[in-house]
């Protein structure tokens, strides 16, 4: 296809370090050899997650995350976000202007607010109930990342109540977060972080997604169990 109306075509491979490596390696001789007017636009976490090959061909633009505090500020002054809203969307956003605005949404914040209630009582809620939990969370691939996000910055909540309150995240929530410090041992809690990351890094290698979420759910679900003197 050549350009309709410009002198040049773009065309925009999003989340290339989702390639696999055929897929990646298709791709390579387009890139040895790209076509006379065009560009193309690789976007990515981080280079580490490309084929060597791959990130040998491309120039590499770095473009950092808004800072959280400036994206909170303007989250308040621009988009009308309360002071605490802000401040925990800032976080789950990761920098992310566009992402912060998308969970403006009602229903994101509610679907937030169920997450986390589900999260609090996992450790009293019988095998079927978190079979349940698991399948509703493994039926939409695009909301992963987000799940994941919102879990890491539960337990991190968890881990830092006792010292510093006031940095809590999820301060919208800081009674549940309360209550449930009294259900975690520190060990626990940073192995609970340790399988959030595991099972994230599964699913974008491509495991199979219902049972890294079942594998998940039932780790997070003894860690609840072994540490009911809280943390410490």
């Amino acid at each position: 296809m050549k350009p309709f109306e410009g002198h040049e075509r773009v065309a925009i491979l999003s989340d290339a370090h989702l390639m696999n490596p055929p897929a990646s390696n298709a791709l390579l001789k387009i890139l040895e050899e790209p076509p006379e007017q065009t560009l193309l636009i690789l976007t990515a976490r981080q280079s580490a997650d490309l084929l060597p090959t791959i990130v040998s061909r491309c120039l590499h633009i770095r473009f950092n995350p808004v800072p959280r505090l400036a994206l909170s500020d303007a989250l308040i002054q621009h988009h009308g976000f309360g002071t605490e809203e802000a401040s925990a969307v800032a976080i789950l956003a990761g920098g992310s202007f566009s992402r912060a605005l998308s969970m403006k949404k009602a229903t994101w914040m509610s679907w937030r607010g169920w997450l986390i209630t589900e999260l609090s009582r996992l450790g009293s809620s019988p095998f079927h109930v978190i079979l349940a939990f698991s399948e509703k969370l493994s039926k939409n691939r695009d909301t992963l990342s987000d799940i994941f996000e919102i879990m890491l910055s539960w337990f991190r909540d968890i881990l830092i109540f006792t010292c510093e309150p006031t940095h809590v995240i999820n301060r919208d929530y800081l009674e549940l977060v309360k209550e449930a410090s009294l259900c975690y041992s520190r060990t626990g809690l940073v192995q609970s972080v340790n399988a959030v990351k595991s099972a994230q890094a599964n699913i974008e290698a491509r495991t199979n997604i219902r049972l890294s979420m079942d594998h998940l759910l039932l780790r997070l679900w003894q860690q609840q169990n072994t540490g009911k003197t809280g943390v410490r």
